[in-house]
């Protein structure tokens, strides 16, 4: 034995497998030798510590300094890299060591690593740098993600008892007190950055070029592995010790959570024999209980009422102790109390967190750009419904917002009783009176701004704002277009400018929200816009009404029929054909697969130009019409916070939700539900307790063998299936309450349901093909993998032959998976994609579009 040196690890007690597997694979190795593990945790009686191959430290026993606040303010992570320097010093001090290697707990030793202990008889500090030569492939992780990631992997460091390796240890410490985050953005991950200056700042540092040392994930394609007999090889160099780092035995064909799966371009069966490693350790894993561990909690990781701490809290913590808000001997409810401190003096209150949340998220100010007056109450309305949900806030820290809006609200509910008891007695007044009370300056001033007053229309329930105007001024309706006389053949009007929508305009489909997307784009911008309202043949629900006040009639020159290829045969044939003649007549038309049928060529007649949502529909038509066909996209604005909560509309007040919602007379096989069901049993089978699946199914009832189907796979997967027709408000409440929202479909011609979720800054996952690849990608999302499968027969309009892509579910499953474990990621890309879609399809970005286009007309 000998009794100078040792190795260590620390670990939290989900990780007690990984610590197993340390200890007994470094014995096996180095028997009799000594293995310490400092449980920066607390024990709880999971376990006991007599029984284990290595000796059990507490963090208690350490005495670091401001333990308190660094559990407050450090995620785990952050603490178990935090206390490294602390417990290498006690271990030195306690054991009177000469040597001391500390290795990451999920490190399998495979032979002897006498090599690093014979270099401590020389130098002080032996370190092992991620990649000792350069790629010559771009991989994931690349050079440049070394370099915010730093030079060397302290999954491993080496030490020799010295003077010069105490100031090391003190000098480290004193850093990672204060400056020990994950936080690319300032220079900082964990502990490790630092290190990158040790070799400058301290003598006596070997870096150890070994290729058998400290072989992962981040340096598997430059250090193949073979395998001979029971041995492992790199570059001839026996393999001595493996890091698994961030693999998980829940997805065990995968190398390493840390990449995320749309980057992993390694898998396991590039590896060669490398991969028998995985099935070695996957066992190993099994056998020393992980199953059971990983559902133990951190102990640091909760707040006093049981709930975890969001991780936006520790960032307002951590902000508060770096300038002097909290102290240094602050408890956690201490922190609590601060947190749900109101930030300001106005009513109703807005807590420090909240404000904290507002001020880090753009997409948040964009939205609500003044919640110290006018914006305060939808502010913290959506901050109550939404942003507690997205950022997981337990009530606890909630404090008195919520009960403070609940009491704003019951006034304004009687403010607004009070004044629909008034319009109503003036509803009765004869029109002489109206018209005076019209030209009352307070009056006149109210209906000035008709966005400015929107708050009239939402507490006297008048549909639209418009009516109430033109109850006090009849002369401001639009006049009915006068028809045109019997004789003449052809409508003769001047070229005015404006545009005349066609469509489905009450439809409670995606054709028919297309429409008053449009509609609502132009208002916004003060064009001039006139409808009619045609009746879908599909049997669709008519009870959107949101846009059909607006003045009626075609008086413009330009006509803009919202109605697809199919529909528009029928449609012109029914249409007086003086609508048609003499305008600038555009077809508003969306397609989903790749081929647009060549027999539909008489489907273009009567038109001047179509209008296409997206790349990929502008290349499927455009590959056979005789007329422009031009990309403009689709409207998408960012809805009002909703009142409702998850309770009213039956959501699971307590778990991770996953949504999709799609028609089913959009082709079921094409929008691909059962896929969604699949991937997500493989993402969280067998255990449903933390998460939960809704699919939202428009005109179910129309397909009973489907029906059957879908009830029948959600049920299997604890999940729910909603089946009736929402309206608009029920809708967007079910968009903005879930957390994760799901479509692999297996083509979009835009993706609504998609571009919509992505506004509200919703993570979606979604199949990269169609014409949802307009706008999201890596950067604002979460991209399925497809392949392309040939239709075996007809789907409603898309024909045998044709091709449309079949995702892969088992990617699905692991991006559920990655978004579920991963909420600094999905919070971070879901702001990306509201910032994305609001640049590329806002109000006002694609009125001017449509207006620009419309312009060439005169």
């Amino acid at each position: 034995m000998t009794s100078d040196r040792a190795i260590c690890t620390i670990f939290a007690k989900n990780y007690l497998p990984q610590a197993r597997i340390l200890a007994e694979s470094y014995l096996a190795q180095h028997p009799a030798e000594r293995v310490f593990g400092l449980l920066c945790d607390r024990l709880e009686g999971r376990y006991d510590p007599q029984h284990e191959q290595f000796e059990t430290i507490l963090v208690e026993d350490l005495h670091v300094p401001r333990f308190t606040e660094l559990t407050i303010k450090y995620s785990i992570v952050e603490l178990l890299t935090a206390v490294k320097p602390f417990f290498l010093q006690y271990l030195f001090e306690k054991y009177d060591l000469a040597k001391l290697c500390y290795f990451d707990p999920d490190i399998l030793f495979l032979s002897s690593i006498e090599s690093i202990w014979q270099k401590l008889d020389t130098f002080n500090v032996v370190l092992t740098p991620h990649m000792v030569e350069p790629q010559r492939l771009e991989r994931t992780p690349s050079e440049r993600t070394m370099l915010s990631a730093g030079a060397y992997n302290l999954g491993f460091i080496g030490l020799r008892r010295s003077a010069e390796t105490d100031r090391l240890l003190d000098w480290w410490g004193k850093k990672l007190l204060d400056h020990g985050y994950s936080d690319p953005s300032r220079n900082l991950f964990v502990d490790q950055r630092w290190v990158d200056l040790v070799p400058g700042m301290f003598d006596g540092v070997w870096i150890h070029r070994d290729p058998g040392c400290n072989v992962a994930y981040w340096n598997l394609s430059e250090r193949p592995i073979i395998q001979r007999g029971d041995k492992f090889y790199v570059k001839d160099s026996p393999l001595k010790f493996f890091h698994f780092s961030g693999y998980s035995h829940r997805s065990p064909d995968r190398i390493s959570r840390h990449v995320p799966p749309e980057l992993d371009k390694l898998s396991l069966e590039d590896l060669g024999d490398g991969a028998r490693l995985f099935e070695i350790y996957h066992a190993l894993l099994l056998k020393h209980g992980a199953i059971e561990t990983e559902r133990w909690p951190f102990a640091f990781d909760h707040l006093p009422t049981g709930q975890k701490i969001p991780s936006v809290a520790r960032n307002l913590w951590r902000q508060a102790f770096e300038n002097g808000e909290l102290s240094a001997s602050a408890s956690l409810d201490d922190c609590i109390a601060f947190a749900t401190q109101a930030a300001d003096s106005h009513q109703p209150p807005i807590n420090r967190l909240a404000e904290w949340i507002y001020l880090n998220r753009l997409d948040v100010r964009q939205a609500f750009p003044d919640i110290r007056h006018r914006h305060r109450v939808p502010f913290i309305t959506w901050y109550l419904n939404t942003g507690v949900k997205e950022h997981c806030i337990p009530d606890v820290l909630i404090g008195r917002m919520r009960d403070e809006l609940t009491q704003r609200l019951a006034a304004d509910q009687m403010r607004a009783m009070a004044l629909r008891q008034r319009i109503a007695r003036i509803a009765g007044l004869p029109l002489r009176v109206r018209r005076a009370i019209g030209r009352l300056p307070i009056v006149q001033r109210l209906f000035l701004s008709l966005r400015a007053a929107s708050w009239v229309k939402r507490l006297c329930a008048i549909p639209r704002l418009y009516r109430l105007r033109r109850f006090f001024y009849p002369e401001l309706a639009a006049p009915a277009v006068p028809p045109p006389a019997a004789s003449s053949p052809k409508r003769s009007f001047s070229a005015q400018r404006g545009l005349n929508v066609l469509g489905y305009l009450s439809a409670e489909t995606g054709v028919g929200e297309v429409s008053r997307a449009v509609i609502r784009a132009l208002q916004h911008h003060g064009y001039p816009v006139s409808i009619t309202h045609l009746d879908n043949p599909d049997g669709a629900r008519r009870n959107d009404k949101s846009v059909l006040d607006l003045p009626e009639g075609t008086p413009y020159s330009a006509n803009l029929f919202s109605v697809n290829s199919d529909g528009w045969a029928s449609i012109k044939q029914i249409l007086d054909p003086r609508i048609i003649e003499g305008r600038k007549n555009i077809g508003f038309w969306f397609w989903e697969i790749a081929h647009f049928p060549e027999e539909w060529i008489d489907r273009f007649d009567k038109l001047d130009e179509i209008w296409a949502g997206s790349l990929f529909i502008q290349e499927a038509i455009g590959a056979v019409s005789p007329i422009p066909v031009v990309k403009i996209g689709v409207p998408i604005v960012l809805r009002p916070p909703s009142l409702l909560s998850r309770r009213e509309l039956n959501l699971p007040e307590d778990k991770f939700v996953f949504l999709y919602a799609f028609d089913m007379l959009s082709i079921p096989e094409r929008k691909n539900p059962l896929a969604v069901v699949e991937a997500y049993r493989l993402a969280f089978e067998p255990y449903f307790k933390d998460t939960h699946l809704v699919l939202k199914a428009n005109h179910l009832h129309r397909f009973p063998e489907w029906q059957a189907r879908l009830r029948q796979a959600v049920a299997s997967v604890q999940g729910a299936l909603i089946e009736q027709t929402l309206d608009r408000e029920h809708l967007n409440a079910l968009y903005q309450l879930t957390d994760v929202y799901v479509s692999l479909h297996r083509s979009e011609g835009f993706g609504l349901t998609v571009a919509e979720t992505m506004r509200m800054g919703k993570p979606v996952i979604a199949t990269d093909y169609g014409g949802t690849r307009d706008f999201l990608n890596q950067n604002n999302g979460y991209p399925v993998r497809y392949r392309l499968v040939e239709l075996e027969q007809d789907y409603g309009p898309y024909r045998a032959g044709n091709v449309w892509a079949d995702p892969d579910v088992e990617h699905a499953a692991e991006l559920m998976r990655w978004v579920f474990e991963h909420p600094e990621d999905r919070t971070r890309k879901g702001q990306q994609a509201a910032q994305d879609i609001e640049r590329l399809y806002g109000p006002a970005v694609m009125a001017d579009r449509i207006i620009r286009r419309l312009e060439r007309f005169y």
